[in-house]
């Protein structure tokens, strides 16, 4: 084993402890273990190094000034006085050799010729240790620096001498003298200081562990390194240089730590901000309760049971009043047209809940047990939005119910249970949502701490600081969930099966944004400024106006001159013309522009002057809806100011609704290049509302990022690490991930498509080595057998085949003929063979597991990231520049 700079820092900081004991057996790199793990003194460690070599095991002697110390701490003692003075007056005494300081290094007898003895014995023992030629040289100077030390006037001189001698000693023995020079070393050394350190303190391993095994690698680094103090864009490099992801810079709060410029850096900032900052990680595991018959709600269709099903209007209370003024509908038209009917109702036998869903809408509403279905103000939907004091009587049935397929229905209709106390999930709930067979089915949820400091201590939770989705689970701040099974690869090993992995504050936060303070806010506010200022700059197109806008302008220009009025055109019939001449308004296709003899300044003008046309013209009823904000602030009584007098925000909002609303024909494109026809205008105006419209409300939204939910590929990583440490503890041979395809006929939802065919392959290989991920066979088992039953009927061709389980009267499917029914029990009975992405583990994969999972930082293209996986006595880390 060679010795590295870790080994030698330990090793040399020991020796420095106890000048007078033998070093050789420290020279010796196979005892840098022990040393670097033992906490016996170092004189009886090297006492016991000896003997384990065959040396006779001797009492250590100690020396002249170590008699008289301890002479002098037992009178002291025994006169009672204070422990913490003892220490104290007899190094007065007799001083301190061992010392930093020169003022700590001297007692009394060091000033008066009685230090002399001290000094020559030791310098004796010097050359008793020396071993060789160049062994003789510290000893020697330091015998004559004793006699210099006799004096307090030449102490100084002699301690220069001392350490003089120790270095050439090692220079021609030829050892390392490490030099640095900067802010900052170029590669790292381990600890800052060279200064005596208590055993526990200068062993302790910088890798700490929590209860999971993930480790930050930014304290491993600040715990190995050797700079105390220094700046902090030196530090940023430097902690980049070694490995540390962006990611975790900003999570720790490093990030806004190195950007502090008024002072130094120091390295009790770093360790004190990382743990600060750190995660506090949980795991809650949802395990099947073999002694209950289930983990989630069973529900039963009820349709066929009951006399009648519900209907509900399809429209809001206020649209049925505005359609039945004065109007007499028959119950057979309002049944086709305002009506809606669920086809569905489904009741839960442990809960009383129950679903009526429509197959055709996919909407659903849920009712508890004493709720009347027929009555839509008792869905738990309509309490919901009738709690946050909704204007209910203006909502559709479609606004009101929920939508999603019958699993989100029941998915949901259990979280309704659960949060009105009416059910307790202690079992696995999605058990029936997983492919069939296997064993062992569990769902894990791994979370953190709560986002509001006090909380955070207490261990609790707020409902205003922290994310809970209790639809799926009621844990709040889920990084991931996990739901697996163990099966079967087609060589026999066993592998851990992956049914989803997920995050629900990750999707949140993407689909309706992270709360202010986090990455992905500000990036979307960068991104909103420039989707807002493309928007802003078509303040700047030409505007068309119409004939009466022409006209009103051509005689606030022109003062006093005759009117010019744009023609109409020639086959418009005459008492059309008349009112025309009498001031009434005419649509638009009825002038003639082409033959109009307006100038052609009076007939455009840019969006900004338009605006302020209408604005000062009063025209904002004759355009619909484009100035909608300037109808709403003159309604309310404010003077409205020109354009470019505006708030600036005012005059953002006022532009994104005139592009919103006003038709693209409004628009004069001629000579435009970026808009050569109208159409390319819209989709582009269209395009940029939209994308203006959706980071507006993601920069609404509130929840909780930080740690890895920001991103998909961060949270995926940090799943599939944790599939890793189960795997591997649990002495899985891999891990297999669901096809995609089944994700999507499960949930109905395409993109979980690319989540579990791209996204996940991709960062299992950015995580644990391409070469150990590839497709495998995974053998999916049935859960139970299956048969075939006929039911006769009043004829051969009445009759029925039924393929149900065997040891159940319940039927999974129906044919009219026996092939038919056979070949669906032979498909249910037979084991498919699955392709799956796989994850093998192997035992170099195993080992690096189990030494530790960086939270955030990960090596591309190596299994682990080896140098990041090895232990405290290892090489230091290379620099990993395209780590992820």
């Amino acid at each position: 084993m060679a010795e590295n700079e870790l080994d030698r820092f330990f090793r040399e900081n020991r020796i420095k402890e106890a000048q007078s004991v033998e070093p050789s057996v420290f020279e010796n790199p196979q005892y840098a273990s022990m040393i670097y793990n033992s906490n016996v003194p170092l004189n009886q460690l090297e006492k016991n190094i000896q003997q384990s070599q065959g040396a006779t095991l001797e009492p250590y002697k100690p020396t002249m000034r170590e008699k008289l110390n301890y002479g002098i701490r037992d009178l002291l003692t025994y006169l009672g006085t204070p422990k913490g003075a003892i220490s104290n007056v007899a190094r007065g005494f007799v001083g301190d050799p061992n010392a930093e300081t020169f003022s700590k290094s001297i007692g009394l007898l060091d000033i008066t010729p009685f230090g002399i003895p001290f000094y020559l014995q030791e310098a004796g023992r010097g050359f008793k240790r020396a071993q060789k030629g160049t062994d003789y040289i510290a000893p020697a100077i330091e015998g004559a620096a004793a006699v210099l030390e006799g004096a307090l006037i030449t102490k100084p001189i002699a301690k220069g001498l001392k350490g003089f001698s120790q270095s050439l000693s090692k220079k021609l023995k030829g050892d390392n003298v490490p030099t640095n020079v900067g802010a900052l070393p170029k590669e790292p050394v381990m600890l800052a200081s060279t200064r005596r350190m208590p055993p526990n303190m200068v062993m302790t391993n910088p890798r700490k562990l929590d209860e999971l095994g993930f480790f930050y690698k930014s304290e491993e680094v600040a715990n190995k390194m050797k700079q105390n103090k220094g700046s902090g864009a030196d530090f940023k490099k430097y902690f980049q240089n070694q490995g540390v992801t962006e990611a975790e810079l900003v999570d720790t709060g490093l990030d806004d730590l190195f950007k502090v410029t008024n002072r130094p850096i120091t390295k009790k900032d770093i360790l004190t901000k990382i743990n600060v900052n750190k995660l506090e990680l949980y795991e809650d595991v949802y395990q099947d309760n073999p002694i209950t018959e289930g983990s989630t709600l069973i529900f039963e269709d009820m349709t066929k049971k009951i006399s009648e099903t519900p209907q509900y209007n399809k429209f809001s209370n206020y649209e049925i009043d505005e359609l039945n003024k004065g109007l007499n509908v028959s119950d057979e038209t309002r049944s086709a047209t305002e009506l809606t009917n669920p086809t569905r109702v489904l009741e839960d036998n442990k809960t009383g809940y129950r679903i009526v869903y429509d197959d055709k809408s996919g909407n659903f509403l849920t009712f508890d047990k004493n709720a009347d279905i027929f009555d839509i103000t008792q869905s738990e939907q309509y309490k919901i939005l009738d709690y946050n004091r909704e204007d209910m009587d203006s909502f559709r049935f479609d606004e009101i119910a929920n939508r999603g397929n019958i699993n989100e229905a029941i998915v949901q209709t259990e979280s309704y249970a659960i949060q009105n106390g009416d059910y307790v999930a202690k079992d696995a709930r999605f058990s029936e949502n997983t492919q069939q067979g296997g064993s062992n089915y569990r769902e894990f949820v791994i979370g953190k701490q709560s986002n509001n400091p006090s909380s955070a201590r207490l261990g609790e939770y707020s409902d205003i600081d922290d994310y809970q989705n209790p639809i799926h689970f009621p844990n709040y701040n889920p990084i991931v969930h996990l739901r697996t099974k163990d099966r079967t690869l087609e060589d026999g090993s066993k592998t851990l099966y992956v049914e989803e992995l997920q995050s629900d504050r990750g999707q949140a936060g993407r689909q309706r944004g992270f709360a202010p303070g986090t990455k992905s806010y500000e990036k979307n506010k960068q991104k909103f400024d420039e989707v807002d200022d493309e928007l802003f700059g078509l303040r700047n197109l030409k505007i068309k106006l119409t004939a009466p806008e022409q006209e009103l302008l051509y005689s606030l220009k022109n003062p006093g001159r005759p009117p010019i009025r744009v023609p109409l055109r020639e086959d418009v019939s005459g008492l059309m013309a008349e009112k025309y001449n009498q001031g009434a308004k005419m649509p638009e296709n009825v002038f003639d522009y082409e033959n109009s003899r307006m100038p052609d300044e009076y007939k455009t003008m840019t969006m900004a002057d338009y605006i302020d046309f209408v604005n000062s013209n009063n025209l904002e009823d004759s355009i619909t809806t484009s100035l909608e904000p300037l109808k709403a602030l003159r309604k309310a009584g404010f003077v409205v100011e020109p354009f470019e007098k505006m708030p600036k925000e005012l005059q953002r909002d006022i532009v994104g609704t005139f592009v919103r609303y006003t038709p693209p024909t409004k628009y004069d494109l001629r000579g435009n290049n970026q808009f050569p026809d109208a159409k390319t205008f819209e989709d582009y105006a269209d395009d940029l509302i939209a994308r203006r419209y959706g980071l507006d409300t993601k920069l609404s939204g509130n929840i909780p990022g930080g740690d890895v939910v920001e991103t998909t590929e961060g949270w995926t990583k940090f799943g599939i690490k944790r599939l890793l440490q189960r795997a591997v503890l649990e002495g899985h041979d891999s891990i297999s991930f669901s096809p995609g395809q089944v994700q999507v006929d499960r949930w109905g939802n395409e993109g979980l498509l690319d989540h579990y065919e791209d996204k996940i392959p991709s960062m299992a290989k950015k995580v644990a080595g391409k070469e150990n991920v590839s497709k495998q066979i995974v053998e999916i088992r049935p859960k139970n057998l299956h048969t075939v039953v006929m039911l006769r009927g009043s004829s051969p061709l009445d009759r029925v085949y039924q393929v149900k389980e065997v040891g159940t009267d319940l039927p999974v499917a129906s044919f009219r003929t026996l092939e038919q029914a056979q070949n669906n029990a032979d498909f249910r009975n037979a084991t498919q063979k699955q392709s799956s992405w796989t994850i093998k583990i192997t035992p170099e994969l195993k080992e690096k597991v189990l030494k530790g999972l960086s939270l955030f930082t990960m090596g591309a293209g190596t299994a682990i990231g080896l140098e990041e996986q090895l232990g405290a006595l290892s090489d230091m880390p290379s620099t990993q520049a395209n780590a992820t």
